[in-house]
């Protein structure tokens, strides 16, 4: 079978976070979608730990601070023609996911669960990190995945 797709995966933008003197994350983020969008991909996959809940390494994101920053991404990411498909990451929040899926058309928050994406199927492995996280629990979730494909 021959398949000939284009497919982005990004991931570790943690855009909320405000630490970071050297870089913009949101501007780089915006700059790379662009790019990515330019492409017209069949689909675009953001593999984890795009949205941060925390701005340093101990502060949580206050609300005010995050609803600004997540109605100029949604804004943005309105504006994308190519269906994106998000995992959780073990440093976002399912809610914020949650409320892109419910606002933005082309954005689909999955978690556990297969995409098909033209002729290939894609598997949405979520985080396992706060089900205490264990390299046993990591095996038995990619067999039960793996189990599905035989059957």
């Amino acid at each position: 079978m021959n398949i000939d797709m284009e497919l982005a995966i990004i991931s570790d933008a943690h855009l909320l976070q405000t630490y970071t003197q050297v870089f913009n994350p949101i501007d780089d983020f915006i700059k790379v979608l662009k790019e990515i969008d330019s492409r017209d991909p069949e689909a675009i996959v953001f593999a984890g730990d795009m949205f941060d809940k925390r701005k340093t390494t101990t502060a949580p994101v206050l609300h005010p601070e995050g609803e600004q920053i997540m109605t100029d991404i949604r804004n943005f990411l309105t504006g994308i023609g190519s269906p994106i498909y998000a995992i959780r990451g073990n440093h976002e929040d399912a809610r914020v996911l949650r409320g892109l899926d419910q606002t933005v058309e082309t954005f689909h928050y999955i978690c556990d669960d297969w995409v098909p994406v033209d002729n290939v199927s894609i598997y949405c492995l979520e985080t396992r990190y706060e089900k205490a996280y264990s390299r046993k629990n990591l095996e038995e979730s990619l067999d039960q995945v793996f189990s599905e494909l035989v059957h």
